[in-house]
């Protein structure tokens, strides 16, 4: 996964990167992520939208503030998971066979 620009700049880009991705359990690397790196953030909405995008979906880790779980939420209300339905019209009528002539 290639990191976009903005990214190079935020908070996140100057720790360790392990703790932007901490384990489900660890409520203190998650609260610490949350808070102290993407509170203030001035890239904070660029990067939820980045990580919400079906083109470079982010499965793991603190993206925006929020942890995966947050995120599927967005997704699913938002419907960005579900395909769409595409209308192409009518079908055209099926050609009748036409029987070769007999000599």
């Amino acid at each position: 996964m290639t990191v976009p620009d903005f990214m190079r700049d935020a908070p996140c880009g100057e720790i360790d990167p392990e703790a932007m991705f901490p384990a489900p359990t660890d409520k203190k690397a998650i609260t610490f992520a949350k808070h102290e790196v993407c509170g203030n953030c001035p890239t904070r909405l660029l990067c939820l939208e980045w990580a919400l995008d079906p083109a470079s979906r982010a499965r793991h880790g603190i993206f925006g503030g929020l942890t995966e779980r947050e995120r599927s939420g967005i997704i699913r209300a938002r419907k960005l998971g579900q395909r769409v339905r595409l209308d192409y019209g009518t079908r055209p009528p099926k050609p009748k066979r036409v029987l070769p002539a007999v000599a």
